[in-house]
Order: structure tokens, then C-alpha cells, then sequence
């Protein structure tokens, strides 16, 4: 498949059991001391109306793929911030000085996660109250299987042509351990997808498509502006999904 992620239909992507391992929110604003606060961590957790575990959190380098994002900086000279979990386990909030983020291990469907990931805006925006949006970033991680696949060479009929490494995958065969590459596309001067994919032995033989879309231009932190960007940012996942499989594939998880 030749065309580019931004320009494919996603009409056709209806799964029914999409392989996804972690989804991942996280929206960066001018730096705000006042969000570390136990006053707006409470206030913040009370919004989301879960059953939460709250504690301070000492951050560590954000989650999300995109290789623009600076490092955290050295321990000891990064604020605490705080995490909220669900009691299962599979939901949590981190909030930090210049950024929160939300994300799940237990992907419910868009449709639930955009509520709850707009619950946070809201409730970040009544109580840190920013001021600039510098960042927006959804990463979906997925773990691909299929019961067809022995080896590091039959994914060559479910990951398209554009990512697919079959030269290596068969020049070397056993040798293999791992294989990983990244993408990195511009579909305009706002946007970006940053796509991780490949193999690694010691997830057996799953192929990861892990995909960050992002938009990095500020503006006037809105909520309503910040939820429809996730909505074409989740677009941009689903065509970057539909560019890096085959058809064989989503039909399976379909």
C-alpha cells in the first residue's frame, strides 16, 4: 500500500477485538506550580468521579514516542507531581507542572475514552486553569498476533509492503532477536505521527505498532479546541493502523 496514513479511508477499520495494550493521553501547557498542589490534586481527582488510589508521583520521561520531547530532567531537580489509579489497576492520571496525561491498559472503545479524557480537561482547566496548549499528543500501543505467524517471516501477508522488512526477516533467519523501526511523518506543519514497529523475542512473536500522533503548535488552552484535535488525532491512528496492515490482518481482528 503506497498511499500515505493521511490520506486512507478508515471507514473499513470496524474491530470487533482491536489488539490494543495501552492507550495514552497527555496534553502539555506552560508550566504551573500550582497543579503539584494537594488542593488541586484532590480537586482534580474528585472531577474524575473514579474509585482512586492518590499519591505523589515523581515523573520520569513522558510515555509518548515523539523524539522531539525533551528528557525529563535529572532526579532532584523535577517537582513531584501526582498519580491517580484506579483501584483495577487499569486506568490512571498523572498531573505534573506543565503536563497531565490519562491512559488505560484496558481499552474500553474512542467513544468511552474520549469521556473520561475530557473529563480531566475539564476538570485540569477549572482548577490548574493554563493558559497555552503547547502539546497534544494519543499513543496507541498494539500487540499484533495471528495464529499463522511461526516466525519473524510470516507477518510478511499482514503488515503492508510500506513497513514490512522482508529482506532482513529472511536473509537472517534464527539469528533474528529483534527488528525495530521507526517512522517518523509530517502530514502537515502541526502534526506528526511517530510510529514504532517490529518484533522483539521476548514479547514471543507479536509485532508492535506502537503510534504517537500528535499536534505541537500552542494556542489558547480550550477544552473544546483540545477535544476536537484528539478526535483527528484519533483519525490519524486509525489511517496510520490501516497503512501499516494488510487487509488479512483487520479482517482477522474484525
Amino acid at each position: 500500500m503506497n498511499a500515505k496514513p493521511s490520506a486512507l479511508p478508515v471507514d473499513e477499520l470496524d474491530l470487533t477485538r482491536p489488539p490494543v495494550s495501552l492507550v495514552v493521553c497527555q496534553v502539555r501547557h506552560e508550566t504551573l506550580p500550582a497543579a503539584c498542589s494537594p488542593a488541586a490534586a484532590l480537586a482534580i481527582d474528585a472531577a474524575l468521579g473514579w474509585d482512586t488510589r492518590l499519591e505523589e508521583h515523581q515523573p520520569l520521561p513522558a510515555p509518548l514516542a515523539d523524539t522531539e520531547t525533551p528528557a525529563a530532567p535529572p532526579v532532584g531537580t523535577v517537582a513531584r507531581g501526582w498519580r491517580m489509579q484506579s483501584v483495577d489497576g487499569e486506568w490512571s492520571v498523572t498531573v505534573q507542572a506543565d503536563h497531565f496525561t490519562i491512559e488505560t491498559s484496558c481499552y474500553p472503545g474512542w467513544e468511552a475514552f474520549l469521556r473520561r479524557a475530557r473529563t480531566l480537561v475539564e476538570a485540569v482547566q477549572a482548577t490548574v486553569q493554563p493558559e497555552i496548549e503547547q502539546r497534544i499528543g494519543l499513543r496507541y500501543v498494539n500487540q499484533l498476533q495471528h495464529p499463522d505467524v511461526a516466525q519473524p517471516a510470516d507477518w510478511r501477508s499482514l503488515i503492508s509492503d510500506a513497513l514490512y522488512q522482508e529482506t532482513l526477516y529472511t536473509s537472517v533467519g534464527a539469528d533474528l532477536q529483534a527488528a525495530m523501526q521507526v517512522v517518523d511523518l509530517q502530514p502537515d506543519p502541526a502534526h506528526r505521527i511517530v510510529m514504532r514497529h517490529g518484533f522483539q523475542l521476548r514479547e514471543g512473536l507479536a509485532y508492535v505498532l506502537d503510534s504517537d500522533c500528535s499536534r505541537q503548535k500552542q494556542r489558547t488552552f480550550e477544552t473544546e479546541a483540545i477535544i476536537a484535535s484528539l478526535e483527528h488525532l484519533h483519525r490519524m491512528a486509525r489511517s496510520a493502523f490501516v497503512w501499516a496492515t494488510t487487509k488479512d490482518l483487520r479482517t482477522y481482528y474484525a
